[in-house]
């Protein structure tokens, strides 16, 4: 539920470089788990050029997606 309006304004988006507002409130702390223990590990980018320049960080803890959502 926490991911729904920026779902919703993702949809309003067909296009590279197009915006839209993502309607509010969107509460920030729902879109973490909160156990915040993570992994750290240096790797690379997932683009073109993948440089190794980028440090991930990976929360133990996991929030769930609809299949919706990720579509």
């Amino acid at each position: 539920p926490a991911l729904a309006p920026l779902t919703a304004a993702l949809a309003k988006v067909p296009f590279n470089g197009d915006h839209a507002p993502v309607p509010g409130p969107l509460i920030m702390a729902d879109l973490v788990p909160r156990n915040l223990s993570f992994y750290r590990y240096m790797g690379s980018l997932t683009t073109p050029r993948c440089w190794e320049e980028a440090v991930w960080s990976v929360f133990h803890e996991t929030l769930g997606v609809s299949e919706a959502q990720v579509r």
